[in-house]
């Protein structure tokens, strides 16, 4: 029943009057926010449609972390992004990861104030993203290459002088021959050691 919905909320907010609506409706955001983790692929995918439409709106991607603050476990100190971040980390096929990364892109990059910018910025540097996504099984693929490109480089305009401390990206050719290479240890297998 959620995938339905969800999927007819998708197709609502393909037209800016709809998406107006779903934004100024009390709650609508939560919920979709609310449905980020679910099992299905398909739906995983119209919920990450829907959160792209809406943090290209001015004021989206506060009303995306407003939603996110409510579904975390405050007591436990967990981060508003966490959620979003362990989709992204799971992902099981390149074309939600690189939906992920053009999400927090545009978190990063788009149209939101400049003081919600630097709290995803914060947030995402705390969590660590960026060496989550050069270690990110997709990362020998050339387009997820590009989008980590995108990231790194909206990440360095909030924050200048956070370059030294990140991971070199290596481009897909080197990862794939560093993939290749046996495991220390004499293992010729990542597979094998577990």
């Amino acid at each position: 029943m959620q995938g339905r919905c969800i999927a007819c909320v998708a197709l609502l907010a393909c037209r800016r009057v709809a998406l107006t609506r779903l934004l100024e409706e009390k709650g609508a955001v939560n919920i979709i926010v609310g449905a980020v983790d679910v099992r299905s692929r398909r739906v995983q995918q119209q919920v990450l449609q829907v959160l792209l439409r809406i943090v290209y709106q001015p004021a989206g991607t506060r009303l995306v972390l407003d939603a996110l603050d409510l579904l975390r476990a405050e007591d436990a100190g967990e981060l508003r992004l966490k959620r979003l971040e362990v989709c992204f980390r799971n992902a099981a096929d390149l074309e939600y990861a690189l939906g992920m990364l053009r999400l927090f892109c545009v978190m990063l990059n788009g149209p939101a104030p400049d003081g919600v910018q630097r709290e995803v910025l914060l947030e995402l540097s705390s969590l660590d993203v960026l060496t989550t996504a050069v270690n990110h099984p997709f990362a020998i693929e050339p387009p997820f290459a590009q989008q980590l490109r995108l990231l790194r480089s909206a990440i360095e305009r909030l924050a200048p002088s956070t370059p030294a401390r990140l991971a070199p990206i290596e481009p897909p050719a080197a990862l794939m021959q560093r993939a290749a290479e046996p495991a220390v240890g004499g293992s010729s297998s990542t597979l094998a050691s577990l």
